[in-house]
């Protein structure tokens, strides 16, 4: 069985952030010693903090540093792919998670949020991540504004984006 879940989305505003605080506090309320994890976040000012690794950080009392939570913000990211060396960002994401890993008896992965410049990257950037850390992935969409037909062919396209890069 895994000791982690990968939750990830192909757009913003789906709901993954209410996802991602539902699944903490069951795996809370089950599991011993519980993990969280945000490879990429939105870059923030010195100073302040992510609010998604702030929020479950406090609200659930992780005993996890703010910069253990996460490994590179997007604008790094964005400068490390377009010189190349996406598999040091590769190689720095599993890093810091293995750690995770290693102290937490179950991790919870929060893929990004895919807002502003970068959003191009962020379906594909998620698959590579959750392929090379090796765990299983929820996909969460949206229904907002979409017939039913639409959200099943956006979730199917982000489904298939998985099952053919893993």
């Amino acid at each position: 069985m895994s000791k982690a879940i990968y939750i990830a989305t192909s757009e913003e505003n789906s709901g993954k952030s209410i996802l991602t605080l539902g699944i903490m506090n069951m795996l809370i309320n089950k599991t011993a010693k519980v993990g969280y994890f945000r490879p990429i976040v939105e870059d923030f000012e010195e100073g302040n903090l992510d609010n998604h690794i702030e929020t479950v950080l406090n609200h659930f009392g992780l005993d996890i540093a703010f910069h253990d939570a996460y490994a590179i913000t997007k604008s790094k990211l964005i400068k490390k792919k377009n010189k190349g060396k996406l598999g040091e960002v590769i190689d720095l994401i599993i890093e810091k998670y293995k750690k995770l890993e290693e102290r937490f008896d179950f991790v919870l992965v929060e893929g990004t949020s895919f807002t502003g410049e970068g959003t191009v990257i962020e379906l594909d950037m998620n698959v590579l991540i959750a392929k090379n850390l090796g765990i299983p992935t929820i996909i969460v969409g949206s229904g907002v504004g979409k017939t039913l037909e639409e959200l099943i062919d956006s979730l199917y396209l982000a489904y298939d984006s998985f099952k053919v890069k893993r």
